[in-house]
């Protein structure tokens, strides 16, 4: 993949993201806990600043967790932003800190379901969601040196901001794949590639898209994964991370290869889908990004769960 010179960014315009990456940088050099802290003070200031991205972290989990009580929601959206915080400092660390310094905060469960299924001659999707450790936890796959393909999507906006994620996906990543790139998709998976993949994200009404439940609350939910596999013949094999601890441990689990997937109903499929990431986000659901808009974009016979609502977002925390 093509590098840009960084003095191709010199402009005005890029003084900002300049100062923000020389602060990342800067960081890396603390004691990793350290870090960890500062990155929940900056979720706690993110939340009270961040009036959309709370609102929808709000409504999604007040939709996902109906049963939880008003402060007991409130309490989760507030760790929520937290984790948030975390994420941003694990992306510098992956970035730029020492490899040699993550290794030992990685607890892997299941790696024996990863070889088995990289050992039949297929490439494998590892199918995962969006937690707010994968930024890191995609590093320590390459630590334990497992070549994995990551996807990216373009920041038209901040040509530097793009430059400066490629290049530190690139220090682990055995290979990047844009996001709308399925035939770039394919190929390295007919060549047995190790693919990172979630299905997840909210998307567009398309061809591809079907309406799935997803903590019990239908959400449009893209049949890629399908399509995926039935063209380039892959394994699927589930990829839980979570963080186990606030100083910043980790454990990577591996489920066995899925078998008899896809089926002749994609509603079924993804409906596994769902359930395998729901397990994982029920054990720790502030982990999972939840500034996401899960439920939006949704044919018009569903309200719109996203309508703005200040007295949901009432009340105060610390």
């Amino acid at each position: 993949m093509k590098q840009y010179p960084y003095s191709d960014f010199l402009g005005p315009r890029y003084w900002t993201t300049w100062l923000g990456i020389g602060i990342g940088k800067a960081l890396v050099f603390l004691p990793f806990p350290v870090q960890l802290w500062l990155g929940r003070g900056l979720g706690r200031v993110a939340r009270r600043l961040s009036r959309k991205y709370r609102h929808t972290a709000t409504r999604n989990i007040q939709t996902c967790f109906p049963d939880l009580s008003r402060s007991g929601q409130q309490d989760l959206v507030h760790r929520h932003f937290q984790n948030v915080g975390m994420a941003f400092m694990e992306m510098g660390y992956a970035w730029w800190a020492n490899w040699n310094r993550i290794r030992k905060r990685i607890e892997i469960v299941g790696l024996e379901n990863l070889v088995e299924a990289n050992n039949r001659g297929k490439g494998v999707v590892l199918l995962t969601g969006h937690f707010t450790c994968m930024e890191l936890t995609s590093v320590m796959l390459a630590r334990c040196e497992i070549p994995i393909h990551g996807f990216y999507r373009r920041n038209k906006k901040n040509p530097l901001a793009d430059e400066i994620t490629r290049r530190g996906r690139g220090r682990y990543a055995a290979g990047q794949i844009q996001r709308e790139d399925l035939r770039g998709l394919i190929r390295a998976l007919r060549k047995k590639a190790i693919v990172w993949f979630a299905s997840d994200q909210m998307v567009k009404q398309s061809k591809r898209s079907i309406m799935v439940p997803f903590f019990g609350e239908p959400a449009l939910t893209h049949t890629g994964l399908i399509d995926i596999v039935k063209m380039s013949g892959a394994v699927i094999v589930p990829f839980l991370p979570l963080r186990t601890h606030p100083d910043g441990r980790y454990q990577l689990q591996f489920l066995p290869a899925l078998t008899d997937f896809p089926s002749d109903d994609p509603v079924k499929d993804m409906l596994r889908v769902n359930r395998l990431i729901e397990t994982r986000i029920l054990e720790d659901p502030a982990q999972y990004f939840w500034i996401r808009p899960r439920f939006g974009k949704r044919p018009d016979e569903y309200e719109d769960i996203y309508r703005v609502d200040d007295e949901t977002e009432s009340g105060s925390h610390s």
